[in-house]
């Protein structure tokens, strides 16, 4: 039995790596040939599946070749117990290694660990830190999704004369907003901004707790705290962060060859990507995602009235819009899309009623470039959604009535509660 785990054992390992390898060189060379579809979840397992696949099949192979009097070398029931316990051991070896590499590693920026750059943008854990060292709480915060990104606290100061905090975060959704929102609530009392500037757009309506920092994890509920913890240690197993941590471990060695997560960021929040330069490719690379959704009220609303029932209990004032599309890609894409047009509509209905119904809250459409004179091609845009800091500039030229109207009320119900106090 020993000589046969002896002999069996390098050859398994040679294979695992050699398997694992096919994997890897995505990333890292551009060679990977498999992609399984679906979410991180199913592809990490459907990749876990074939590899030990692979592994089995070429063990059977090996043992055919090396080993043809099997039957006599196994006749005891002590040996095959043994060796069930050798492949269990091993495996479990393999996964708590390659756990430990990935939560060490954290490329996806889950575990709010800093060792090594991070493979995503690290926009979360980058902004809770320079808010919380802000020298003075900022009387507007802008929050939503990397379209937001380029919005400049310093252009808005020296434009309305309101400090600012550029809050935006990569894939940013309402849940999310929401529980960004009831932090500064609880941790930074007395320091609720006045004006809360929200970009929504059809996809920002998706649940999602993706990359929260650590130190927001507990103003999950229970509940979704238990989920959150476990997927994040499922994709502690994931080949794809694999592969990802293998990346940043490979540029960590030579930082200076290649940026990893091409992300900066002001200590204002004012942040930036480095984008691939404005093609056609660029352009097109989001026609994928146009959303599909129900209900806006269904969709958005159980966080979306919490976010203005944390307003009224400010007395702070909310601004949400939608950001400018490439007039090429709102053309060709989605202006004669239903889908998009459903969604896009019940999106629109739902704010305006909201804005309705409460005289601190605003809404604004700016989905046509024409609404914000904004810049059009390359000048105005990184790609079909994201804008230049020109179009964001031109952005906040347009909502400037807006915000210092929403200014004014969130001052005047402050000055009432403080007299009311007295």
């Amino acid at each position: 039995m020993k000589r046969i785990i002896s002999q069996a054992l390098p050859w398994l390992v040679a294979i695992f790596v050699i398997s694992l390898a096919l994997w890897v060189a995505k990333p890292v060379y551009g060679l990977g040939f498999i992609k399984f579809q679906g979410n991180n979840t199913v592809n990490a397992t459907a990749k876990w599946i074939t590899l030990c696949g692979l592994l089995f099949f070429f063990f059977i192979i090996w043992i055919i070749k090396t080993i043809p009097n099997l039957q006599q070398e196994l006749s005891t029931q002590v040996d095959l117990v043994g060796l069930r316990r050798i492949v269990i051991i091993s495996a479990s070896s393999i996964l708590i290694c390659v756990a430990a590499f990935n939560i060490f590693a954290d490329s996806w920026d889950l575990y709010g660990l800093d060792f090594w750059e991070s493979r995503v943008l690290p926009s979360r854990s980058v902004k809770l830190d320079f808010y919380s060292r802000l020298a003075e709480p900022p009387e507007m915060v802008i929050v939503g999704t990397s379209a937001a990104f380029r919005i400049a606290p310093a252009y808005i100061q020296e434009k309305l004369g309101i400090r600012a905090f550029n809050w935006a975060i990569n894939g940013g959704k309402a849940p999310e907003i929401r529980i960004l929102l009831e932090y500064l609530a609880q941790q930074h009392p007395g320091e609720y901004p006045e004006v809360l500037l929200m970009q929504v757009s059809e996809q920002s309506a998706e649940a999602g707790y993706h990359q929260l920092p650590f130190s927001l994890l507990p103003f999950l509920n229970p509940l979704t705290l238990i989920q959150e913890g476990g997927l994040r240690l499922s994709e502690a197993i994931n080949l794809s962060q694999l592969s990802d941590s293998l990346y940043v471990f490979r540029y960590t060695l030579s930082p200076s060859t290649r940026p990893l997560a091409n992300f900066y960021c002001l200590e204002d929040g004012f942040s930036d990507r480095i984008i691939k330069r404005f093609s056609e490719t660029a352009v097109l690379e989001q026609t994928e995602k146009i959303a599909n959704c129900s209900s806006a009220s269904e969709v958005y609303g159980k966080d979306i009235e919490e976010i203005i029932a944390f307003a009224e209990e400010q007395n702070s004032s909310i601004v949400f819009y939608i950001s400018p599309f490439l007039p090429e890609f709102y053309d060709k894409y989605m202006k004669n899309d239903p889908d998009y047009r459903h969604c896009h509509q019940e999106i629109k209905e739902y704010f305006t009623e909201l804005a309705l119904q409460h005289d601190n809250v605003f809404f604004e459409d700016y989905t046509l470039l024409d609404s914000i004179d904004g810049l059009d091609g390359e000048e105005g845009f990184y790609d079909a959604g994201h804008l230049t800091p020109q179009n964001s500039e031109r952005l906040i030229d347009a909502l400037s009535d807006t915000i210092r109207q929403a200014y004014e009320i969130a001052e005047t119900r402050r000055n009432a509660a403080m007299e009311g106090g007295k």
